[in-house]
């Protein structure tokens, strides 16, 4: 099996080229059921605003026009006309909510919530849109970004506590992700809160950044067409949850 290594990242993983979006358009294959999950855990929020920003639509018509999208996915006969070679999956997400809303603004009919065999995240049910200065398209960036981020961090947690790296995923936590009072602690304070060295806390953060990266990265590279693809995306990641 072909391998991508990551900068920084001592091991190579499994190259995806869009498995997490092909393996959603085969409802009839065995990862079809976990990969229309996680699109959903990752593009339903966005989506959802996308519709009220772009298209003044009700929270309800957003909630509507969402499961529409999604069931549509499932659609007997249905494939994601798009492929590895066409760039990346969240430009053809925008692409295909524009047009979802034109169609149902020509027919005044969707399909309706429950008419189909998944249900997604009830989380995301009680979504609301705060009003933002940010066009939509940057705000659907934004909120994928950190659906991304979210997702990936929950991998690394699950991954350290699994290895007994629990130590080192708090010390990534309490300095990268939500440090106290919102000033992140040198490593001095952070070794005497978690009962190690210095040295022990500089090696835990390195380690776990290279790996965060490398999770965050294995997942945008499952949505896009290539490796340059995949480098770009990231950088909009970043770059969306920048202040």
């Amino acid at each position: 099996m072909a391998t991508t290594t990551i900068p920084g990242a001592k091991q190579p993983f499994p190259r995806t080229d869009w498995s997490l979006v092909q393996d959603a358009a085969d409802p009839a294959g065995p990862a079809f059921r976990d990969s229309m999950d996680q699109l959903a855990t990752i593009y339903w929020r966005p989506i959802f605003g996308y519709l009220c920003r772009r298209w003044g639509k009700t929270v309800d018509e957003a909630k509507d026009l969402t499961q529409t999208f999604f069931l549509s996915l499932v659609q007997k006969g249905f494939r994601l006309h798009c492929s590895g070679d066409r760039g990346r999956f969240r430009s053809y997400v925008i692409a295909s909510l524009d047009n979802l809303v034109r169609l149902d603004h020509r027919n005044a009919t969707t399909l309706k919530r429950g008419r189909g065999a998944l249900h997604f995240p009830l989380q995301h049910e009680e979504a609301s849109v705060l009003p933002s200065a940010e066009s939509p398209e940057k705000m659907f960036q934004i909120e994928w970004a950190g659906a991304v981020l979210q997702q990936s961090l929950r991998d690394l947690e699950r991954e350290c506590l699994g290895d007994e790296k629990e130590v080192a995923f708090r010390a990534f936590f309490i300095r990268e992700i939500h440090p106290p009072g919102g000033i992140r602690p040198s490593y001095q304070a952070l070794a005497e809160r978690l009962g190690v060295s210095v040295d022990d806390v500089r090696n835990y953060l390195h380690r776990i950044r290279n790996r965060f990266r490398e999770l965050v990265w294995n997942r945008v590279r499952q949505t896009v067409g290539s490796d340059e693809d995949a480098e770009a995306e990231l950088r909009d990641l970043f770059k969306a949850v920048r202040p």
